[in-house]
């Protein structure tokens, strides 16, 4: 079960969202910072982590600073250093315009961690769960992923159920299950030729 994370009206501290994910143009930050200034106009107190490498000179970076935004940039962060952010985080963030599967969805799952996203990859997988894992709009919609996050952000309950699906998604689909199915796609092939 993941750990209880704090979300009632009149917390004291901000609520913290990570996004690990390169800052490049294929994973969208401008979308998603665009979309985290709706909180700021709703008067949603956030922190915004983003893990990854900037190949964008720094454009990220003065984007959030345009916006208001309290963000922190990290940089790339070795494997065994990320759930320490994943763990202290209220929400998982991506807004990726397509990505096949994000592994950071995986690491914010086996973490607890709920993920409001992009309709991409493992983000895709787990929004169309029953029940759902995740939460996702259309690539490049600033206002809708704004308000998923919102939603995610006022709902503590929902944000557990969401990460308990999420987390059991990413126990189910280790590198064992990926393994296994990997090896019986090539002797399905192997079979048929």
């Amino acid at each position: 079960m993941p750990r209880a994370r704090a979300g009632t009206p009149g917390r004291e501290r901000p609520y913290r969202l990570v996004c690990v994910a390169d800052l490049n143009p294929i994973k969208d930050h401008d979308t998603l910072l665009r979309a985290l200034a709706m909180a700021g106009e709703q008067r949603l107190p956030i922190e915004l982590d983003l893990v990854g490498t900037d190949v964008l000179g720094g454009r990220t970076a003065a984007l959030a600073a345009s916006l208001r935004l309290p963000v922190r940039t990290h940089g790339f962060v070795p494997s065994d250093e990320l759930p320490l952010l994943l763990q202290r985080a209220d929400l998982h963030v991506l807004a990726s315009r397509h990505d096949a599967g994000p592994v950071a969805v995986l690491e914010a799952a086996a973490c607890g961690l709920a993920t409001v996203g992009t309709l991409v990859g493992h983000v895709a997988d787990l929004a169309a769960a029953r029940p759902p894992g995740a939460v996702a709009v259309r690539p490049g919609h600033d206002r809708a992923l704004g308000a998923a996050i919102i939603a995610a952000l006022r709902d503590a309950e929902r944000r557990g159920a969401l990460a308990e699906v999420a987390r059991r998604f990413a126990v189910d689909h280790d590198r064992h299950h990926t393994v296994d199915a990997f090896e019986g796609l090539y002797r399905r092939l192997s079979a048929s030729s």
